[in-house]
């Protein structure tokens, strides 16, 4: 679901000062996705696949009419958000195959709004500030390792951000000091593969274009996309 605040077109001032209007949205939220893939022994085959997902918005927003007093009119929607998956796998002994997917997807966005007010707008005697400030995270793993006999696994990491971070001033202001509408996002996508094993021979590595496959002769295999 969305966290929001939210002020509609509403007057202040008709009968006494209204010194601020103040609307803020916070939210932290963080998901976790876990899956664990092992096999072992002869002709072994197993697969996982962690996927964490994340939607919604996190916004404030107000279309005062009317007078504001001297500490003015703050917008402000701020949204820390963070989507976790991992999905490790292990392959030991014998002909062991198998494969773990991670998928991290952050579509989680933050608005803050000064909304449409009508013809007659309104008067702030101080500042007014629309601020929006996101930082979206989405972060996947696939850790591996393996040992002895010869044990195949496909290790495939997955992290998109698609969240927006938005200022937006639709109303009208008939005058204040100053006006400030800001936008600030960070947005990081994280996909990694980690490998370990312990082999008795030694490894061979073949490259091909958008394709990384290490293959461990009793041992280990690993693919990254």
């Amino acid at each position: 679901g969305n966290a929001s605040a939210t002020v509609g077109t509403v007057a202040f001032g008709a009968t006494g000062t209204v010194g601020r209007l103040d609307v803020q949205a916070t939210d932290n939220l963080t998901v976790d996705a876990f899956a664990l893939s092992i096999k072992g022994g002869a002709g072994a085959l197993s697969a996982a696949v962690a996927v964490a997902t994340l939607s919604g918005a996190t916004q404030a927003s107000a279309a005062p009419t009317g007078a504001i007093g001297a500490s003015g009119i703050n917008i402000s929607a701020t949204g820390n958000h963070v989507v976790k998956s991992q999905a490790p796998n292990i392959a030991v002994g014998g002909l062991a195959l198998g494969g773990t997917v991670a998928v991290s997807s952050n579509g989680r966005s933050t608005f803050a709004t000064f909304a449409g007010n009508g013809s007659s707008g309104v008067s702030s005697g101080g500042a007014v500030t629309v601020v929006a400030t996101g930082a979206n995270l989405a972060w996947a793993r696939t850790p591996g390792g393996g040992g002895g006999g010869i044990s195949v696994s496909v290790l495939v990491p997955k992290a998109t951000v698609s969240g927006a971070t938005r200022a937006q001033l639709d109303g009208k202001i008939t005058s204040s000091p100053s006006v400030t509408v800001q936008a600030l996002g960070r947005n990081t996508a994280d996909a990694t593969v980690l490998m370990a094993n312990i082999a008795a021979f030694g490894k061979i590595a073949e490259r091909h274009p958008g394709l990384r496959l290490i293959v461990d002769h009793f041992g280990f295999a690993a693919m990254a996309l």
